[in-house]
């Protein structure tokens, strides 16, 4: 199986929900994307300092991944109210999925817009910054859709509350090009030495014999 990618089954690959609403920045800010009956909520926890991740780039995520409690309060267009005690009596329980655990640490990888999600990570995902890390509510039709999903015990038509950090690329790789000519030199130098550097034979008559000693 696999998760939105990974832990929890593959979705058959369709066309991404279009993102609707506002995008703020700033703790607190929300977007609302999907389309479909309902709308889906993304919620700003810590506000990232990188640059907003683009189409086609390969990111990385931590997650983790809880059944709503209840079926949020909702009409048809709009997206669900999100209060604290909902989120509260939710993560009361285990994660159905987590990409950090007591027993690993392996962050989710993909590339950003291929299609290969359930089909509202890639909207949610794309209003992110590196380093931020956000509140997701994915309706049904954003998640696992009427499906369900017996390996974790997902009912059909399932409201997913997720809390994601999109982790920040690391720091290109910078090479001292100096250093690395110093080795090669070093190099050449010890491989000249060990298989074709032959000192001089010393010849015979260099050494003084018995017979030439001045009696």
């Amino acid at each position: 199986h696999q998760r939105p990618g990974g832990h929890t089954p593959a979705m058959t690959r369709s066309a991404n929900p279009k993102k609707s609403g506002k995008s703020e920045r700033g703790d607190g800010a929300t977007d609302i994307f999907g389309s479909g009956k309902f709308r889906s909520i993304k919620v700003i926890l810590a506000e990232g300092d990188g640059e907003p991740c683009r189409s086609g780039e390969r990111v990385s995520t931590q997650y983790s991944a809880w059944l709503l409690a209840q079926q949020p309060k909702t009409t048809a267009g709009q997206a669900p109210e999100l209060t604290e005690e909902l989120v509260e009596k939710t993560k009361a329980a285990q994660p159905f999925d987590a990409t950090k655990t007591t027993k690993r640490d392996r962050p989710f990888a993909f590339r950003v817009g291929d299609g290969n999600v359930f089909p509202g990570w890639d909207p949610a995902i794309s209003t992110m910054r590196y380093g931020e890390k956000a509140r997701v509510v994915f309706a049904p039709e954003h998640g696992y859709g009427d499906k369900a999903v017996s390996l974790v015990n997902l009912p059909p038509n399932a409201w997913l509350l997720f809390e994601i950090q999109l982790l920040k690329p690391p720091p290109p790789l910078k090479i001292n090009w100096l250093e690395v000519a110093k080795t090669l030199t070093v190099v050449a130098f010890v491989v000249y030495y060990c298989f074709f550097y032959t000192p001089s034979r010393i010849q015979d008559d260099a050494t003084p014999s018995r017979d030439s000693t001045d009696l």
